[in-house]
């Protein structure tokens, strides 16, 4: 039985569209992980993903669709073949999380080096 897509709140959408510019962002840009605003909290974009992947059988909505492809790399066709698989909030927000991650990683080995 295929599972029942539960509505994901206004709020944690919008903040989810947020989080997505502010790594399209933070990507160009680097630093600390950005934060957004969500429930008049800021959290780390990282926080948000979890709280996103915890409800978000809902198909994601089709403007934010084709921004996740545009993060990924050729490096990362994996991440694209699952993002194709589960085009839900989850799904989205399971690629956003792992990349979050990643960069996070790639940052501090950097400076590691320096």
């Amino acid at each position: 039985m295929a599972e029942q897509a539960s509505p994901m709140p206004a709020d944690r959408s919008e903040a989810f569209r947020w989080a997505m510019a502010q790594f399209n962002a933070w990507r160009r840009a680097g630093g600390p992980e950005p934060t957004v605003s969500y429930q008049m909290k800021d959290m780390p974009i990282s926080t948000l993903c979890e709280l996103v992947i915890a409800q978000g059988s809902e198909p994601l909505p089709h403007d934010i669709l084709p921004l996740l492809p545009g993060f990924l790399d050729l490096t990362r066709s994996h991440l694209r073949h699952e993002q194709d698989k589960d085009q839900t909030y989850r799904g989205g927000a399971r690629c956003l999380l792992r990349l979050t991650n990643d960069r996070k990683t790639g940052l501090r080995r950097r400076d590691e080096l320096r």
